[in-house]
């Protein structure tokens, strides 16, 4: 036999051998994903993958028309992957289609498809950014949960993702979002006039606060409008947005969006709204609003503890309404104890659903991927309430 023949044996040997570890490694397969069609312009969101033979090195891919997209992709069991999905990557209408990869294996699963639904438009406003995070939830006493999600460990609800055993009902969350940087926000309130108040000359971005108006009084909740956009002096884009009531954070949202429309409860006094746009350095251009409220707003009583499940801490924070509370649960962390939204670390929601807590009820949600981790703080919303910044250096065990 000549040579030559022997290197064509050797050679094809080797490819076939290649073909059959190539075949073990696409084992995984997709079963179907959650949801499977969204609206255009409907925001980031986060999409749940069903299928088998998964892995910690698993990866959620979305092939659209500017090219493959990596989402940031949480592995659940082997069974099940979460992954955060952009309000960029569903503005427009069409068809998406979504595989599992493994990079170090070089394979892939089969493609299923991701329809975004109507004719889309701009950017979009929802609570999602681009990475993703995920927290559970529990509950006792009395109340009810709609929440959706997907199913892991134990709990007292197939909807509940990563629940503990509860008693009188069931939590639900999960969350996406991704972000770093440094920076601060600055400067005092700019003009006011009809009714709305600019953010000074100077500022990376023009901040309008259409409402409220300056100097207005509010009955117990105020729906805080405002829009951004660039200064001819900067060439800066908007990135991010955050409310203070002073020094104190208790709204996020890490979407470019170039306009925000968010109702929030306030304690009876004064007030002094400083609603801030990010740009894509990280400096906060501001506008501030002096409000005073003339009746408390306030039904919900939050207390940050640390949940303690298997010997590992995670941060949490038990939710007592005093009447019904409806809304998306949601919750920023940020490294350190301030609640610096330009140190945006990770988001738990319920993707987006809408969810009623009972009058008396008691719920208790936490952060599952950030075991051990102390030094966070985070501010939580549900509904026109927020929890203000809550420092998780300091809190208690849960009860």
């Amino acid at each position: 036999m000549s040579i030559i023949r022997l290197q064509r044996i050797f050679v094809f040997t080797f490819v076939l051998f290649g073909l059959l570890l190539a075949s073990c490694a696409v084992g995984q397969t997709i079963s179907s994903i959650t949801p499977s069609n969204v609206a255009a312009g409907s925001g980031g969101f986060v999409l749940t993958v069903y299928g088998n033979d998964f892995d910690a090195d698993s990866v959620v891919r979305l092939h659209s028309p500017s090219g493959v997209q990596t989402l940031q992709t949480y592995f659940v069991n082997a069974g099940l992957l979460m992954a955060g999905v952009t309000a960029i990557e569903v503005k427009n209408a069409g068809n998406l289609e979504v595989d599992v990869a493994t990079y170090s294996t070089t394979s892939s699963s089969n493609l299923v498809t991701l329809q975004v639904t109507g004719s889309g438009s701009g950017s979009s406003s929802g609570s999602s950014g681009s990475s993703s995070g995920s927290g559970s939830g529990s509950s006792s006493g009395s109340g009810s949960s709609s929440g959706s999600g997907s199913s892991s460990g134990s709990g007292g609800s197939a909807s509940c993702y990563g629940c503990a055993p509860s008693e009188g009902g069931s939590g639900s969350s999960s969350g996406s979002g991704s972000s770093s940087g440094s920076g601060s926000s600055s400067g005092s309130s700019g003009s006011s006039s009809g009714g709305s108040t600019t953010s000074p000359a100077g500022s990376s971005l023009l901040v309008t606060v259409t409402s409220p108006a300056a100097n207005s009084s509010v009955n117990g909740s105020v729906t805080i409008a405002a829009t951004a956009a660039k200064m001819s002096t900067t060439d800066g884009s908007i990135y991010s947005w955050a409310i203070f009531d002073g020094s104190d954070l208790l709204w996020v949202e890490e979407n470019p969006d170039p306009s925000i429309s968010a109702n929030l409860a306030l304690s009876a006094g004064a007030h002094s709204l400083r609603v801030v746009a990010y740009d894509d350095s990280f400096t906060g251009s501001t506008a501030t609003v002096p409000v005073t409220a003339t009746a408390s707003g306030m039904t919900t009583t939050w207390n940050a503890c640390i949940y303690t499940q298997n010997g590992e801490q995670y941060q949490a924070m038990q939710i007592s309404p005093r009447q019904t509370l409806t809304g998306v649960l949601q919750s920023q962390m940020f490294w350190g104890p301030n609640c610096n939204p330009t140190q945006w670390t990770d988001q738990l929601n319920d993707v987006g659903q809408t969810m009623t807590f009972g009058a008396g009820s008691s719920w208790t949600y936490w952060f599952i991927h950030r075991a051990d981790t102390p030094n966070v703080s985070a501010v939580w919303t549900m509904g026109n309430q927020s929890s203000g910044c809550v420092n998780y250096s300091t809190a208690p065990p849960c009860n």
